[in-house]
């Protein structure tokens, strides 16, 4: 009769059974191994293109594959475990969705890691979106977004905990979603020129609620 007992492995990856993983990057180094064999040679010629007044022409030039970029990106700290904008801002221009839905699983499986989401359809009750364009030049990062909210905070002229992010959509700039409590919304018509410098500072050329429109 056979054994009845239970079977070790069912059901479990290989990363289960790592005592402990070679090094912080791991499942960062498996998600660009993942992609890097995902990109033909015309999709590399555009990602490098995507670069170019950056890196130096020669630079660009030796970057043979894929990983050669995304290594390059890393080096710069344009690409680390906690922040994958930038990668997922050049996948959306080559359109690969079915890329960036790998990147984006990979940003929820780890939690606390910078990258685009929709915001929510509606907001909680009692609150409004607003909604932030950031020029795409910036180099956007978790200290620019943290600029940003505690920006939106001193504009309204509320704490930076009643701010809070409920979305960043990318694009040829940056779309960024705050959740804001609805008594303190129609501050954002009433600014001067002045008031507007914590967050034109960063990048900010108009703010948007509902369809109404501040510059």
């Amino acid at each position: 009769m056979a054994a009845t007992g239970n079977v070790v492995g069912v059901g479990l990856s290989p990363e289960d059974f790592l005592p402990e993983p070679p090094s912080e990057d791991w499942e960062l180094n498996i998600l660009l191994d993942d992609i890097a064999q995902g990109i033909n040679e015309e999709d590399l010629k555009r990602l490098k293109s995507y670069c170019i007044g950056g890196p130096g022409k020669r630079t660009l030039s030796e970057m043979k594959d894929a990983m050669d970029l995304f290594t390059h990106l890393r080096q710069t700290r344009r690409l680390t475990r906690d922040n994958i904008i930038v990668l997922q801002s050049m996948l959306f221009h080559l359109h690969r969705r079915d890329l960036q839905k790998k990147v984006l699983e990979y940003a929820r499986r780890l939690g606390n890691v910078l990258h685009f989401y929709n915001p929510s359809d509606q907001p909680e009750n009692g609150y409004q979106h607003l909604t932030v364009h950031v020029e795409g030049s910036v180099n956007f990062d978790r200290i620019k977004l943290e600029k940003l909210k505690d920006g939106v905070a001193r504009l309204l002229c509320i704490p930076p905990q009643f701010v809070v992010v409920d979305g960043i959509e990318p694009g040829n700039s940056f779309l960024i979603t705050f959740s804001i409590a609805e008594e303190y919304i129609d501050f954002v018509f009433e600014m001067q020129q002045c008031d507007s410098d914590y967050i034109t500072a960063e990048g900010v050329d108009f703010v948007k609620v509902k369809e109404k429109y501040s510059t």
